[in-house]
């Protein structure tokens, strides 16, 4: 609409058109209300998977320290005559221990993974419109789901995390 036709229209005219866009305003802030919830619960989510990506970083960096004490023992008793039933009970213990370790670094590069993958869909882009939730929850619901099968040892159930939404 020109200045021009702006000038022709009438006060009531007017009136309804701001009346409208008001109208239009307040619909939109109540939707950005809406999608700014959202975008905070799933945050909180991102920040508990942090947290427990920390946590098993944690568990690692202590196996790690584990794993290169038992080296230095290894080390220190070189020297000593060992019976081949000790020592391989040794290699078997050391054998176990790097096989854990290589669960664990591969559940924190599949928690790596998931992060990443929420970290994308939470982008804010200008559209509100454009950011799509519902992918955003079924990511976040299946790591969920997956940590607590991991726990439960692949016992777990999907009812089981309805709690968490």
């Amino acid at each position: 609409m020109t200045e021009k036709d702006l000038h022709k229209l009438r006060r009531q005219d007017l009136l309804q058109l701001l009346l409208s866009q008001s109208k239009n305003v307040a619909q939109r802030q109540t939707e950005l209300e809406t999608v700014s919830a959202r975008l905070t619960k799933q945050t909180e989510t991102v920040e508990r998977l942090k947290k427990r990506l920390n946590e098993k970083d944690a568990q690692i960096e202590h196996l790690k320290e584990r794993l290169n004490e038992k080296d230095r023992q290894m080390e220190r008793l070189k020297g000593r005559p060992v019976d081949d039933e000790q020592l391989e009970r040794l290699k078997g213990r050391l054998n176990k221990k790097d096989e854990q370790l290589e669960r664990l670094q591969t559940q924190m590069d599949e928690k790596d993974e998931m992060i990443r993958e929420l970290q994308e869909l939470l982008k804010i882009k200008k559209d509100a419109k454009t950011l799509n939730f519902d992918e955003l929850l079924e990511v976040g619901y299946r790591a969920a789901k997956e940590y607590l099968e991991e726990k439960k040892g692949g016992k777990g159930k999907s009812e089981d995390i309805e709690w968490l939404f």
